[in-house]
Parts: C-alpha cells; sequence; structure tokens
C-alpha cells in the first residue's frame, strides 16, 4: 500500500511529515512544530517569494524551540542557557538522554547536519547577504525541508534511549 502512494522521495518524506504531525512528537515538540507548520505553509503560499526572510527565521526559531524541547523541563544546571546555541544545547539533550552507545554515536554525528541545517536558515534569514546572492524558491524548500529532516532523526534517536 505504502509503494503505491508516490515515488521513493516523496513516500519518505510523506513519512516524515506524518511523524512530525502524530501526536507524539507535537506533544514533546509543540513550539518547534508549530514554526515548522508556518514556514511550510509560508513556503507553498502564493507569496512565497516575499515570504523568504520569514522562512528562514521560522525555521531558526524551530531548531531553538526543539533544542530547549529536547532538553526537557528540568535541563542540566551547566546546560547552555542561551536559546540561539542550539549545537551546545543538542550536545547536552544527547548526553543526558541517550544511554546507548551506539545510538549516542549516531545522534553526535546527526550534529554535523544539524549545525549545516542551522546555517541554512541563518542564510535564509539574512537573504543571503554575506554571500551576495539571491535566494531562490528552492532554497526556501531546502531549508524548510532539511529543518523536517533533522528534526525528525534526532527525535527518533532521542526516543530510543
Amino acid at each position: 500500500m505504502r509503494a503505491a502512494k508516490g515515488q521513493p522521495v516523496e513516500r519518505v518524506e510523506i513519512q516524515m511529515r506524518n511523524y512530525l504531525t502524530a501526536d507524539d512528537f507535537g506533544r514533546r515538540h509543540p513550539a518547534s512544530l508549530a514554526k515548522w507548520q508556518q514556514a511550510e505553509s509560508a513556503l507553498w503560499s502564493t507569496d512565497s517569494a516575499r515570504e523568504m526572510t520569514t522562512i528562514g527565521h521560522l525555521c531558526r526559531e524551530a531548531i531553538q524551540d526543539f533544542a530547549t524541547e529536547a532538553l526537557g523541563p528540568d535541563p542540566d544546571v551547566n546546560t547552555d542557557p542561551n536559546i540561539q546555541r542550539t549545537l551546545n544545547r543538542m550536545r547536552a539533550a544527547i548526553k543526558a538522554r541517550l544511554t546507548s552507545d551506539s545510538v549516542r554515536e549516531f545522534a553526535d554525528a546527526l550534529l554535523s547536519y544539524w549545525k549545516a541545517v542551522n546555517d541554512l536558515a541563518q542564510r535564509q534569514e539574512h537573504r543571503a547577504s554575506t554571500e551576495g546572492q539571491s535566494l531562490s524558491w528552492e532554497d526556501a524548500r531546502r531549508v524548510v525541508f532539511h529543518t523536517l529532516v533533522v528534526m525528525h532523526e534526532i527525535d527518533r534517536a532521542l526516543s530510543s534511549k
């Protein structure tokens, strides 16, 4: 049945989207999910060209909220309190929550991806001004899609213990 629902890439994207909108993810990450959904909605709006920086801003906020939510309600007192330092905060969440060495190693490897996605979101938010380039719809799609992927994969790792 799943094989009949589109091409392989579409099926993967649909599965991730379904995972993110499932009740469990929404309960664990309500703020980050809401921001990501706003970004995704802006991407597909008729005014997406005008929403380029907003899309980047929303993805950046989704990343920040996700890192905060991953730390849980009582983060370690040594956890970086600055919400913009998402890489430090995700390292702390992984260290605190994962007991399996192999899953922790996988989650640690995802942090390079996390950093790259965060950099894409910043680039999008600031209109690629440091590069002197124009943003395209593909740039916006990339940051929305990969924000989804990185949150999906890290949440699944953190949920596995």
